[in-house]
């Protein structure tokens, strides 16, 4: 829309300062936490551009990772159940093609997920 075309500049300086603060704190151990309320893009796929962004920003893929596993945890006052990948605690688990950790897209990747100890195919999930 034109709307949109006159203000994408605009736009634009908003994510490069929003890019700017994430690196910021992160650089300073700020605990950032990823969030999903988008009211346009899909709640799945919003916290993988939101994870991108992250990267964009400055963020390792590992520490953008964290800022919806370990760091969310944490922040719900929950890091001492679940969060990470520790024996004892709980753990659902999201299983992608490729590798997240030199890509932050492949997370678009998912092939299953392992929920209460029970592998689910892509298919059984959409079903």
């Amino acid at each position: 829309s034109k709307l949109v075309r006159r203000k994408i500049d605009l736009v634009r300086t908003g994510q490069g300062n929003a890019g700017k603060t994430i690196k910021a704190l992160d650089d300073d151990d700020a605990l950032i936490v990823a969030g999903t309320d988008s009211p346009i893009v899909p709640y799945g796929l919003s916290l993988v551009v939101e994870l991108q962004i992250y990267v964009d920003a400055g963020l390792s893929p590992l520490s953008a990772l964290r800022t919806a596993t370990s760091n969310a945890a944490e922040a719900l006052g929950a890091g001492a159940r679940v969060g990470k990948l520790q024996p004892g605690l709980l753990a659902d688990l999201v299983i992608i093609d490729g590798d997240p950790l030199t890509d932050i897209t492949d997370l678009f990747n998912v092939q299953g997920v392992m929920l209460n100890g029970r592998y689910r195919t892509l298919d059984e999930l959409l079903e």
